[in-house]
């Protein structure tokens, strides 16, 4: 997306942001500034950012789906989100005792982990829409995230404190213990605002944004 908005959407006249995922470093100096904006998932990377004179905190989701519904049985002391894949760890769920279930995209998995996993006892189910995977956080006692830092997982973080599980990261990932430990779930009505935040910078005249970015 980055190499698509520079090859067709070079103009300094029309003001640009990018929202970054994953944990690659940026580009330095005037590369980084070709952006009007960046928005960042998560404190964990703002720091390689901070040179940019215009960053905005822009992640959340959506609770009016990821609620808790407290009629609903806890029937699943386990439960890992993501693809099955070796950077995403869902062998430490091996670990763990009681009912444990994993879901994701079957279709994507590599098959010798997916055997691995069924032969330990763990219940594999394939991708489900926004609404069912709900309700299995809505089942989970536990929601056990542990991804590398290269292997995503934030969103599932907040999703399983949204719906009222207990979310454990794996000790080697600081972006994720950062969001386990957030005092509130940012939603949707956050992001919005903060994607508004970032749009009225990156378009407000030089001397306004200079005024901005010194929180005058």
């Amino acid at each position: 997306m980055d190499q698509a908005v520079r090859d067709h959407c070079n103009s300094r006249s029309v003001p640009k942001g990018l929202m970054i995922s994953g944990v690659a470093p940026p580009p330095g100096g005037r590369a980084m500034r070709f952006y009007n904006v960046l928005y960042y998932e998560t404190p964990w990377y703002r720091p390689q950012i901070k040179t940019h004179p215009c960053t905005v905190h822009a992640f959340g989701i959506d609770t009016s789906v990821m609620r808790p519904e407290p009629a609903v049985a806890r029937d699943i002391d386990w439960l890992t989100v993501g693809q099955v894949a070796e950077y995403k760890r869902p062998e430490r769920l091996l670990e763990r005792t009681g009912r444990r279930v994993i879901l994701g995209d079957l279709q994507k998995a590599d098959p010798a982990l997916v055997a691995r996993l069924q032969a330990g006892g763990i219940e594999l189910i394939d991708f489900v829409d926004y609404e069912m995977l709900a309700g299995y956080y809505r089942r989970a006692v536990n929601v056990l995230v542990p991804c590398t830092i290269q292997g995503g997982g934030e969103r599932s973080v907040l999703e399983g404190r949204a719906c009222g599980a207990v979310v454990h990261v794996a000790e080697d990932n600081p972006k994720l213990l950062q969001l386990a430990a957030l005092p509130t779930v940012w939603d949707e009505h956050y992001y919005g605002r903060q994607l508004l935040d970032g749009m009225e910078r990156a378009s407000a005249p030089a001397p306004r944004r200079l005024i901005s970015y010194l929180g005058l």
